[in-house]
This record gives structure tokens, C-alpha cells and sequence, in this order.
């Protein structure tokens, strides 16, 4: 099979007249206000590289570089620098403008699987060979070439809408055109992330006969909001506030507030006012004595498990047995210790505990060395001593959960 890329003697590198360049028939549609920005930069830094072109005829027609030659030709440029390459093949400058365009955050991927599907037609080839000749997985070639057979209806509006590659791969997985149109639609209104898209495509594809919490609880989409008459209460207590809140996640709230009215106050002040504002309205005013205690054991606790992962981590890294029991002894009693404090929460009996069921998973540590050392249970799943620390699952939970969201780093 050829080369994408061409040997370096094939390769020089000059300065071509603009009025000398063509660009291809089939080049990508480039935003215009994409095309200004990118010439305001070759304005102020110049061109920081160079666009490929390839001798035609006593012209040059472009491989790669075609935004920058419209850029140039924007600022009135009259030569641009180019390397030249002669000889290229359909399959080589197909390859070339792929890789050239990879890599770019705006890539659009229904124009990266067209270079791929003409390179498959051009020779024919299999899907490893065309990732061998840009540099990707397999896998990845696949995507590509499954975009490219995409149904036209729902090709054009994808198109329309400028979805990632990523957002294409989760929609393509619905089985009918309908049903891919019909959630990109969705997807577009609501500027949806792409795992509140995947968790929709799997909800459709898996849910099944799932009552739609427990499926949501599952996939990790928040429920109803447990708070949301409290911020009907609040809005209508905060008239002149203008500000929004949105339930993310279990028990996570994002707010938002434009005080863009305040301009000229104190901000520290206005936004303290907000604060308080926002107090008032839900009619909580005075620091709650039993919240307040439980906030600053949760702050200690969340210390002494960053302390812990740190000190599990480091003694991970010894790779020997004393080392291991050390990591085992720092979980067992960082778990201890938040089970402790945690075994009473806000509104229960202070007599009631946490309860102790096995956990279901056992933590494991990679380590050097020879493979069947390589992973040793932190935490047995039984055959405990009385006086280790239970595991108990709701403690893991929420630790997890709070290092998953980066509070606990």
C-alpha cells in the first residue's frame, strides 16, 4: 500500500503567489467567522505553518491549509508559505487532509469520513489499513466509515446542527432515522452534554419495563428535584435577583446569578446581600447548632481521607508486603473513623446505627511485580477480625462519590 506521507526528499518548502492557488472541489465549507478569527491571528503572529500544496499544471492545488489561504487572501497576503509535494495520489492527499484535520477541535466529522470512505474506494482496503495509514484505532475507523453511510436526512441535520463526532457515535446507536433525528433535535434545543446524550440512548435503548427513577438512579441522571418548592418559595421572596438554579446531581445544585444591574457597588457586598437575600426568603436566617456540628465533622473527615488516599497511595508505590498491610490498615481505619461519626445523622435516632451488610465489591491495589501478586484486597469481603472496621457500603458511597466530583483530591 503507499504512504500517506510522502519521503522528506519529496518535500520543498517556498513561498507561492495566492493568485496561483486553487482550492479543491470537494474542500470543507469553512465558517466565515472562523476565518476572520483565524486572520486577526495570522495578522498579529503570522503564519506559524505552513499549508501543503501540490504542483498542477504551473498552478497548486491545496492538500491541506485551505482555511489559512482564505485567511490570507482576507488580509490582502499576496504569497504564502507552502511546502510543495509532487505526485500525490487521490488515496495520499485524502490521508494528508484527514490527518491535517484530526486533530482540530472543530473537525467536522461527516467531512473526515468522507476523506476515509475515499480512501476505502480508492484501494479498496480494509479498515486496519486505512487506521494504519492516518494513525487510529480500528475501532475509530469504524465510526468514521458508519458516519459516512449515515442516512442522508439524518446526515443533513446533524450537519445543520455541528455535532461532535462523539455526539454522532451515541445518536447512530438508536436504531431508526426517527428516532436519531428525533433525539438530536432534543439534543440541539438543550445543549446536552454528551452524558446526559448517553444516558438518554441508553435509556431508550435499555430501560425496557424499568420504573423511570430507578433507571435513572441507575444511570446517574438526578430524579426530581427534592427541593424544588422551597426555590418557588425563594423566587417569589428575591424579586429584583436575577438569578437561576439547576439541579445536577443528587443533592447537587448549579447556580447562577447575573449582577450585571450592580454595576458601580461594592460586588463582595452585593453578592453577600444576594446571599442573604436568598436566607431570608426560605426563612432561615440563624445558624442551625446541630448542621453546623455536622459540617465541621464532615470537613475534618474529608481531611483525614485525603491524608489517608495520599498515605494509601504512597504506600502502595513500596510494592511489599508491609507496605500492603499498611495501605490496608489506612482503610480500614479511615472507614472507621467516618463510620463513627456518621453513624447518627440529622433527624434519626441518636441511637440508631449504620447497618453492616458485606460489602459487594473487594478494593484492589495494581502493584509491581509478578502477575499473581499484582492486585491484593485492601478490604476482605469476609472472615474479618472483631476488631477490624466494618466497610459499610453507604460510607463508601458517599466517599466515592466525593472524590468522584473532586471534593476530596
Amino acid at each position: 500500500m503507499e504512504t500517506a506521507v510522502p519521503n522528506p526528499s519529496e518535500t520543498k518548502d517556498q513561498l507561492v503567489d495566492l493568485n496561483l492557488i486553487d482550492l479543491p472541489a470537494d474542500a470543507r465549507t469553512h465558517d466565515p467567522a472562523a476565518i476572520s478569527s483565524l486572520a486577526q491571528d495570522m495578522a498579529k503572529n503570522r503564519q506559524l505553518q505552513e499549508i501543503i500544496l501540490m504542483p498542477q499544471d504551473k498552478r497548486y492545488e491545496v492538500v491541506a491549509g485551505v482555511g489559512r489561504v482564505l485567511a490570507a487572501r482576507q488580509l490582502g497576503w499576496k504569497q504564502i508559505k507552502a511546502q510543495l509535494r509532487e505526485g500525490l495520489s487521490d488515496f495520499q492527499k485524502a490521508a494528508i487532509t484527514f490527518s491535517e484535520n484530526e486533530h482540530r477541535e472543530d473537525a467536522d466529522p461527516f467531512y473526515q469520513a468522507y476523506q476515509l470512505e475515499k480512501m476505502r474506494k480508492d484501494r479498496s482496503c480494509t479498515q486496519r489499513e486505512l487506521g494504519a495509514a492516518v494513525g487510529l484505532a480500528e475501532n475509530r475507523i469504524s465510526e468514521y466509515l458508519s458516519i459516512a453511510s449515515l442516512n442522508p436526512e439524518v446526515r443533513k441535520n446533524f450537519q445543520r446542527w455541528k455535532f461532535s463526532k462523539s455526539d454522532v457515535v451515541e445518536l447512530m446507536r438508536l436504531k431508526t432515522p426517527e428516532e436519531q433525528i428525533r433525539l438530536g433535535q432534543r439534543c440541539q434545543k438543550e445543549g446536552l452534554s454528551l452524558r446526559a446524550l448517553h444516558a438518554l440512548v441508553d435509556e431508550k435503548l435499555d430501560r425496557g419495563d424499568k420504573p423511570r427513577a430507578i433507571f435513572q438512579k441507575e444511570i446517574g441522571i438526578p430524579g426530581p428535584d427534592p427541593a424544588a418548592k422551597l426555590w418557588k418559595k425563594i423566587e417569589a421572596g428575591t424579586a429584583g435577583w436575577a438569578w437561576s438554579q439547576e439541579y445536577r446531581d443528587e443533592l447537587t445544585w448549579q447556580f447562577t446569578v447575573d449582577l450585571g444591574a450592580m454595576t458601580g457597588f461594592d460586588i463582595e457586598k452585593v453578592i453577600g446581600q444576594w446571599f442573604f437575600a436568598m436566607a431570608a426568603a426560605s426563612g432561615e436566617t440563624k445558624l442551625d447548632a446541630e448542621i453546623s456540628e455536622q459540617l465541621a465533622q464532615l470537613k475534618d473527615h474529608v481531611q483525614k481521607t485525603r491524608n489517608m488516599v495520599e498515605e494509601a497511595i504512597e504506600a502502595s508505590e513500596k510494592g511489599d508486603e508491609a507496605a500492603t498491610q499498611v495501605f490496608n490498615n489506612i482503610f480500614l481505619q479511615g472507614y472507621k473513623d467516618l463510620a463513627d461519626s456518621l453513624k447518627t445523622s440529622p433527624g434519626e435516632d441518636s441511637n440508631s446505627t449504620v447497618a453492616d451488610p458485606a460489602p459487594k465489591t473487594t478494593a484492589k491495589v495494581e502493584r509491581p511485580g509478578p502477575k499473581k501478586d499484582s492486585a491484593r484486597p485492601l478490604i476482605p469481603s469476609s472472615g474479618r477480625e472483631a476488631d477490624e472496621a466494618p466497610l459499610d457500603p453507604k460510607i463508601a458511597e458517599m466517599v466515592a462519590r466525593q472524590i468522584a466530583k473532586g471534593r476530596i483530591s
